[in-house]
């Protein structure tokens, strides 16, 4: 959904992610910040919202390790806390035999000296109880305020509360183990803390006991950012925001003293450095002199940088996107420069520090030196050895004797096992065994299925052919589909459709990118009126504009008592309509419906090669640039044969009210737009007789009788609009009468499968008012979670349809069309893995680490969010700029990595990792977990991480049910796969 193999290559990488000139022996700031923002996060304005992974800047660590590192460089969790797992455990979400698999490839069997005990089953007794850490007072209060000496514990197995109870009295064997573990030599001491020369200013003030600065900086460099990053929020925008940020805050800071205390010497700093002789300093000269005013050493000096960026790494981020991607600005009003925002932070950080240091009594000489004479306080105690000693000890049913008898290398031995099951280990033994319980149900599913679905041959056409987004929304859509009528093809492909293009809808103020964020379109595509129409409506059009004029007088002129007071009481007028909105949303959407549009077009066809538009964009697209479009795609689902006579590529999107993150609902495979222009532009080529004698030339040969249409689904109300209908023949008319029934069936069943996921939805809904429901939520006011969006998306299908279809996947799964049988040299397959790797992941992803960490990776509640400027959201009127995923789009997600189910042979799989390192980063690292199954045998082969595994089923039958209704029916939770036998592949029907 959100990338092109073969657009990346061509276009080489994304601009700002080459290699600058501070790598290679040029200004050393330049390289700190190259490395720097590609820690920040990538997210996009609003508009141009795509998912992507969170952690892209880790992509080169094993999964877990980046997990780890993050977390110790962001404040982040690195996986989901115990408590959720263990409750897995509980419910049967995990299952034993999952843990133990998980612990089987990770922990050493190995009895541990002197103990009749094995490393693995300590690690496993404690990843199943847990442990209660405490140290300190803590620690002392809950030994003497609980019965913890008294009374065997309740996680502790029965295996070993038996060894403990035939040892005697519980208070007495417990209290013995307690003085045998105290007794015990104290572990190796812990690393060395950090050179307080190499802290920021703020963590040497928290050290001392000082208060935090951050906040304060925050609340003033937020509004200075928002102010210049605006783009139409503000009323009165920012002065000076031509120059750069940096030159604009100086000039701001010099003009009017500030009122807040610790920004009382603002003034007099930015007169002075736009006044020092010789000239105004750059930003880059800023940032070196307060590096050397803070004393940070050259070896430190990139470290610094880093934790000063991501203090505040929405707003750094937002900065380093735009500074390297203007192109996504809604309107582009300035020149961001991640190193203006450096030297103001810095320049901020001072002022912060000498007033907390004047308030402290600290007064006298340079910052860098007050900050190092202050004191440190005492850190807090470590976890309590002796205490986790002593819980390992009763959950392995331990005596005393055994305890006391550890030393040496047994101690030593003893404790690294105890390692291995710390809480981060725990943690992630928890989520391995989480992931590996689902892909067991799945792959076994897949594995049983396959015999049902076999290709059957067939000689006749389908009835019609969709093609539709790969994106895991339409999975459900598909298999109704098929459920109503078995002798339709679905199809699936990235939602552009491979057409890459700046468009402009007709009367849009501009055009924007409708192709993955990482390609850059060199095509652009405008969409007109048709000409026998264009003068019946310049008459309404003169209208409306006088209108706008007159609407615009008013607004620019609120100032004004008069205008106003004129325009307060207008204001009046829109309770109604509002109220209506709120409380009948479908009504208020009937009443606001637009008038019906005036037949349009695309303008396609460039005739002159070299015609380009203002931002020197190609004018649409050649004959031969169409005949390379349509080949490719149809060569990428396997479409090059057997075309019905109605041929159908559908886009989507979502419409929905009062929701900022609407672009994160539509296809990410145009840039967060509506694919609908996409499956206009192919349908249109596709049907141009020049392109169909170019594609014979390709070994593609379309029948006379076959025709292409385009249509666009909106996934948040389950509307499917028609596109170009007037253009379609007479002799076709009968089949799309034919299919818009049975699409208008499938839509209803599909908003009543979306429905039993929504709390305000009754499960007894028929399929015609759970369309209803879903058609009011996109129109709600009030509504928080219009639509899941990807909320359910845990596995990526690659292969041909034949044998998934008919199988129940519960809206989980990317659909992605493939023929191995066509794609000897492994091309097509690595065209595909190049987009559905990186895409899928970084959707995927997305959502596991909003889910994981929803305050930090996620942007938490929608409740407080404020737009600022149309580029983000902010909790309140100030904070950092939220990134990530609100929790009403992941709250039902199930956090695992995505799951690659890929119809080719595991020797085809080594050539596309081969070829594509980015790919096989994605899997030798394990962001991405992969299965192979043969395209002749259906044998499944299972990547471990260092081999390929064959997986064998057990031997029952998947369960069978006739439609998805029957399965899903009175179920609110994620469930199973099943056999659907009305959406099996029969021959077609006549028509």
């Amino acid at each position: 959904m959100d990338n092109e193999a073969e657009s990346l290559t061509e276009d080489g990488p994304e601009p700002g992610h080459g290699h600058p000139r501070g790598q290679h022996g040029g200004d050393r700031l330049e390289g700190i910040l190259y490395r720097v923002g590609h820690l920040l996060p990538e997210q996009n304005p609003l508009e141009a919202f795509v998912h992507h992974n969170t952690l892209h800047a880790y992509e080169h660590l094993p999964f877990e390790g980046a997990l780890q590192a993050a977390s110790a460089e962001l404040g982040t969790a690195a996986a989901m806390p115990e408590a959720f797992t263990r409750a897995q455990l509980r419910s049967g979400r995990i299952l034993s035999i999952d843990l133990d698999e998980t612990l089987a490839d990770r922990v050493p069997d190995l009895l541990l000296p002197g103990l009749q005990r094995s490393q693995r089953e300590l690690v496993r007794r404690v990843t199943l109880a847990g442990l209660h850490e405490a140290a300190g007072p803590t620690l002392a209060w809950h030994l003497s305020e609980s019965n913890v000496l008294d009374v065997i514990a309740e996680g502790v197995p029965a295996e070993a509360r038996d060894a403990l109870r035939a040892q005697g009295p519980a208070p007495t064997v417990l209290r013995a183990l307690w003085a045998a573990a105290q007794a015990l030599p104290a572990p190796r001491a812990a690393a060395p803390e950090a050179d307080p020369a190499g802290l920021r200013a703020r963590d040497r003030l928290v050290q001392a006991g000082l208060p935090d600065p951050d906040p304060m900086v925050h609340q003033a460099l937020i509004r200075w950012c928002g102010a210049y990053l605006d783009t139409g929020h503000a009323y009165w925008p920012m002065m000076e925001r031509s120059r750069s940020f940096f030159r604009g805050f100086l000039l701001h800071a010099a003009s009017a003293k500030d009122a807040r205390a610790w920004l009382g010497g603002a003034q007099s700093l930015a007169q002075g450095l736009l006044h020092r002789p010789g000239g105004a300093p750059t930003a880059e000269q800023v940032v070196a002199e307060e590096l050397r005013r803070l004393q940070v050493a050259p070896d430190q000096e990139e470290g610094f940088i880093r934790a000063s960026l991501l203090a505040l790494r929405g707003w750094g981020g937002m900065f380093h996107r735009l500074e390297h991607r203007p192109d996504l600005w809604p309107h582009k009003v300035a020149e961001p420069r991640l190193v203006d925002l450096l030297a103001v932070r810095l320049l901020l950080d001072r002022l912060a520090a000498d007033h907390l240091l004047d308030q402290a009594g600290l007064e006298g000489g340079p910052t860098g030196q007050r900050l190092l004479r202050l004191p440190r306080l005492a850190p807090p105690p470590a976890i309590d050895a002796a205490w986790v000693r002593f819980q390992v000890a009763c959950l392995l049913g331990l005596s005393p004797a055994e305890l006391r008898e550890l030393s040496g290398e047994r101690l030593a031995a003893f404790d690294a096992a105890v390692a291995l099951a710390d809480g981060h280990h725990r943690r992630l033994y928890l989520q391995e065994a989480y992931e590996r319980s689902y892909r067991r149900g799945i792959l076994d599913a897949v594995a049983r299925h396959w015999p049902l679905a076999a290709p059957t041959p067939r000689a006749d056409r389908a009835s019609a052919q969709l093609v539709l987004c790969i994106d895991d929304r339409e999975e459900s859509f598909r298999r109704h589909l098929e459920e109503i009528d078995p002798s339709l093809e679905t199809f699936g492909m990235a939602g552009f459709f491979g057409v890459a293009m700046r468009y402009r809808a007709l009367g849009g103020a501009k055009s924007r990118p409708l192709c993955p964020a990482p390609v850059t379109p060199q095509h652009s595509v405008e969409e007109v009126v048709v000409e026998d129409e264009a003068a019946a409506r310049e008459a309404s059009a003169v209208g409306r504009a006088r209108s706008a004029s007159v609407q615009n007088n008013l607004s620019t002129a609120r100032d004004t008592l008069l205008r106003g007071s004129i325009l307060s009481l207008a204001g009046w007028l829109t309770l109604f309509p509002m109220a209506t909105a709120l409380l009948s949303p479908r009504l208020h959407a009937k009443w606001t419906a637009k008038a019906a549009p005036p037949r349009t077009r695309l303008k396609l066809l460039r005739v002159d090669p070299e015609a380009r538009d203002a931002d020197g964009l190609f004018r649409g697209f050649t004959v031969e640039e169409m005949v390379g479009v349509v080949a490719k795609a149809l060569e990428d689902i396997g479409l090059t044969t057997r075309l019905s006579r109605l041929v159908v590529w559908m886009g989507h999107g979502s419409h929905s009210a009062n929701n900022p993150h609407r672009a994160a609902y539509d296809c990410g495979a145009t840039g967060g737009g509506h694919g609908g222009p996409n499956a206009r532009a192919i349908a249109a080529m596709a049907n141009l007789p020049a392109v169909r004698e170019g594609l014979k030339g390709r070994g593609i040969s379309i029948p006379d009788d076959t025709y292409f249409l385009g249509a666009h689904h909106d996934t948040c109300d389950d509307r499917v609009d028609w596109l170009d209908l007037d253009l379609l023949p007479a002799s076709h008319l009968a089949e799309h009468r034919a299919l818009v029934q049975t699409v208008d069936q499938a839509r209803a069943r599909n908003a009543h499968e979306r429905a039993r996921r929504f709390m305000s939805a009754p499960l007894d809904l028929s399929a015609e008012q759970a369309l209803a429901h879903v058609q009011a939520r996109s129109e709600d006011l009030a509504q928080p979670r219009p639509e899941l969006g990807h909320a359910t998306n845990a596995i990526a299908i690659v292969g041909r349809r034949h044998w998934s279809r008919g199988l129940f996947l519960d809206r989980r799964s990317f659909l992605v069309s493939y023929d191995p049988t066509i794609d000897p040299e492994i091309t097509i397959l690595s065209r595909i893995m190049a987009a559905v790797g990186p895409v899928g992941a970084g959707i995927n992803l997305e959502y596991f680490f909003s889910f994981i960490d929803p305050a930090l990776y996620g942007c938490g509640t929608k409740l407080p969010h404020n737009v600022t400027g149309f580029l983000g959201v902010m909790d309140g009127y100030s904070s950092d700029l939220r990134t990530g995923l609100p929790w009403q789009m992941v709250e039902i997600h199930e956090p695992m990595r995505l799951l690659l189910i890929i119809e080719a042979t595991t020797e085809a799989l080594g050539v596309v990792l081969e070829r594509h390192p980015p790919v096989a980063q994605l899997v030798l690292n394990r962001w991405v977990q992969v299965a192979s199954i043969h395209p002749d045998t259906g044998k499944i082969k299972l990547f471990t991480g260092a081999r390929w595994e064959d997986w064998s089923p057990p031997p029952d039958r998947l369960p069978e049910v006739r439609s998805s209704a029957e399965w899903y029916a009175g179920q609110r939770g994620h469930l199973p796969p099943a056999t659907i036998t009305d959406g099996l592949p029969r021959p077609a029907r006549t028509r």
